[in-house]
């Protein structure tokens, strides 16, 4: 079809590449072809594939397999969906997402994270050992924060988190004591944004 010109980078006067030419354009490490079976011969994958062009591109391919009577497939039908920007976009974020948890994961620094209006509250494993807890011991609660703060430097604390919602401060950044699940108190330093 015309969609396969438009998809492989070809213009509609060039003759489109045989079944094992495709093949060859395919990154072997995205064709699992035990996904092709012939008992069950719908599939739905993703390809990695080069273009005429030699451009590296991902595709969903959806469709059906026809096999004979030895199990060799003779036939396919389907479609193809480019997907390189949304695929590249998904790797992106899960790239990120692993130089954020190997930088949490490698220091001394505990996450918080709170959505005021949901009052949703995510404190890192790190932010909780931090404090001497396992991740299980303590709930992800704004109560849990207040609960840990030293009563002599809680007042302040909000008072510091206030003037930075309303936007005197640029961020939010303040000392205070927590109390360590010994029973002692420990000082850190906590430092955010509101986005």
């Amino acid at each position: 079809s015309k969609g396969m010109f438009r998809l492989y980078e070809m213009s509609e006067d060039q003759k489109l590449p045989n079944l094992d030419m495709l093949y060859e354009w395919i990154d072997q490490d995205y064709l699992k072809l035990d996904q092709f079976n012939p008992k069950h011969p719908q599939y739905e994958i993703v390809i990695k594939s080069q273009t005429a062009k030699k451009n590296w591109r991902f595709f969903k391919c959806k469709g059906i397999t026809v096999y004979d009577g030895k199990n060799k497939a003779v036939q396919t039908f389907g479609t193809m969906h480019d997907i390189t920007d949304l695929y590249e976009k998904e790797l992106a974020l899960k790239e990120s997402e692993e130089r954020w948890q190997f930088a949490l994961n490698s220091g001394q620094n505990g996450v918080f994270d709170v959505e005021f209006d949901t009052r949703r509250v995510y404190l890192s494993p790190q932010y909780k050992a931090m404090v001497g807890y396992l991740p299980e011991e303590l709930p992800n609660q704004i109560e849990t924060w207040s609960n840990l703060v030293h009563p002599d430097d809680l007042s302040l604390a909000n008072q510091k988190i206030n003037e930075h919602f309303e936007n005197i401060t640029p961020f939010y950044e303040h000392e205070y004591r927590l109390r360590h699940k010994n029973g002692k108190y420990i000082w850190i330093l906590a430092r955010g944004k509101v986005i």
